[in-house]
């Protein structure tokens, strides 16, 4: 879930198939990235950096992406590893590298913005539901 600023977090429906498409979005940046690198001079620290990020950007590549729990977090971790190639692809032209491969760029909300009906009700139940808890649980502990 994301703030946006109002009282209730925006709810970003994400699915399997978002995830396995992203991942496979991103990895052909990677790839490339990862060989332009290896055809450059880059000073030592900037290589040593660049192997660690491709390094665990494979890690979690290769793991199976979960069917349901779990889904949001690999949906910001892939959102996370856009960003840091970003960053890295300039890193790395920064030194004077060529790059053969566009900037990558994260990708919004994977269903370009979330039913904003469903979501604002969704949002209202939650909180209503916890504000009835509340009130239920002070009630019982005033007993």
């Amino acid at each position: 879930m994301e703030h946006t600023g109002g009282i209730l977090p925006t709810i970003a429906w994400v699915f399997h198939d978002d995830v396995v498409h992203e991942k496979e979005r991103l990895n052909p940046f990677f790839l490339a990235t990862d060989a332009d690198a290896r055809r450059c001079v880059l000073p030592e620290g900037v290589l040593i950096g660049w192997n660690a990020v491709y390094a665990q950007w494979k890690a979690f590549y290769a793991e199976p992406v979960p069917e349901v729990w779990g889904l949001g977090n690999q949906w910001a971790l892939t959102q996370q590893y856009a960003a840091d190639l970003s960053e890295w692809q300039k890193k790395i032209r920064d030194a004077k590298c060529v790059l053969t491969s566009p900037d990558v760029r994260p990708t919004d909300d994977p269903r370009k913005g979330p039913d904003t009906r469903v979501s604002s009700t969704l949002q209202w139940l939650s909180a209503a539901a916890i504000t009835v808890a509340l009130v239920y649980a002070v009630k019982t502990l005033r007993r």
